[in-house]
């Protein structure tokens, strides 16, 4: 029997977003503001922050994986070119085989049947590699939740899943799909149809340096009692930074109440909780309401709809040039 990829596949957590539920609803459903459609409405997560096989991988030309395994090459570290080459090995796997059972000239039934397995692998592969980083992540996650961040101040085999984790969130997303659509490769290659794999390679490259600097990052957990709560968006990680920064800062609301932030500084580690003002909060939510892509959630409707009123000014987005050193 052919395993069946999932066909709704989200770009946004689906447990993360459950702890925007509130009330009866809790864990069903959430609010949320559409943009292009100017919509309103409550959602089980399960329907929003998704597409029909969005993590489907491309059956790829000989020089679409040659540059692949260029790029797998440009980490500068030994373990993350290690990661890499594995990474594209597995994602280009199908193409490979396709290759090889094209030079056998199956029958009809067995060619049908070949084909049927590389299609369901294209589709699921990419889900089901970000379910493992989700399995991963969701204790950390919690954590914060609890508004505990001891942890990013464990050794790194103890805390690397997490700063996995937390890269993948920021570039598994449609709007960062979207932001290397005009991004010019080598030899009149696409971008777009490489970026179900490439994206993985920078996810490892934000995570290795996510990792390699937390000895000298800043750790701030935002604690919000205020009457506003936090909004999340199709984009949940950000970076607060300008674009031509060469490291990012980045901010990710994990519930209504809580936010982590991770600053690199010149030196030395800390770990902080605060509490925050509404007007921070307004500030925070503003600028997720920039960096998502179409669509925002949160605990309370009316306060979508009115965050979506205003002006929404455009981010640079910027994936490829974050340094590990």
């Amino acid at each position: 029997m052919i395993k069946k990829a999932p066909v709704n596949q989200h770009y946004v957590w689906r447990r993360y977003l459950e702890a925007w539920s509130k009330g009866k609803s809790k864990g069903k459903s959430v609010w949320c503001y559409r943009q292009s459609d100017k919509a309103l409405f409550r959602a089980n997560p399960r329907n929003v922050g998704s597409s029909r096989y969005f993590y489907r991988v491309e059956e790829f030309s000989d020089a679409e994986i040659a540059y692949l395994r260029d790029q797998a090459e440009r980490s500068m570290t030994d373990a993350g070119r290690v990661l890499n080459r594995e990474l594209v090995d597995m994602f280009t796997m199908v193409s490979d085989l396709r290759r090889q059972v094209a030079e056998h000239n199956l029958d009809g039934d067995e060619a049908a049947e070949m084909e049927a397995r590389f299609l369901e692998a294209e589709r699921g592969m990419g889900e089901r590699w970000h379910w493992r980083f989700e399995e991963d992540g969701l204790p950390f996650v919690e954590r914060l939740r609890q508004q505990d961040a001891s942890f990013l101040s464990s050794d790194g085999k103890t805390v690397f899943p997490f700063c996995f984790f937390l890269a993948a969130q920021y570039t598994r997303t449609k709007q960062m799909r979207k932001a290397v659509r005009a991004a010019m490769l080598p030899h009149g290659l696409d971008l777009e149809r490489v970026w179900s794999v490439e994206s993985h390679l920078w996810a490892n490259q934000i995570g290795l340096a996510i990792l390699r600097h937390l000895q000298r990052t800043h750790v701030d957990l935002l604690v919000n009692e205020g009457p506003v709560a936090f909004i999340t968006g199709d984009q949940p990680v950000i970076n607060l930074r300008d674009s031509t920064h060469p490291m990012p800062e980045f901010y990710y609301p994990v519930s209504p109440d809580t936010a982590l932030i991770l600053r690199v500084v010149s030196e030395g580690q800390s770990i902080s909780a605060r509490s925050v003002s509404q007007l921070e909060v307004e500030n925070y939510n503003h600028t997720i309401f920039r960096w998502s892509d179409d669509q925002i959630y949160g605990q309370e409707g009316q306060y979508l709809s009115s965050l979506a009123g205003l002006p929404k000014q455009s981010v640079k987005v910027r994936t490829w040039t974050i340094k590990t050193n």
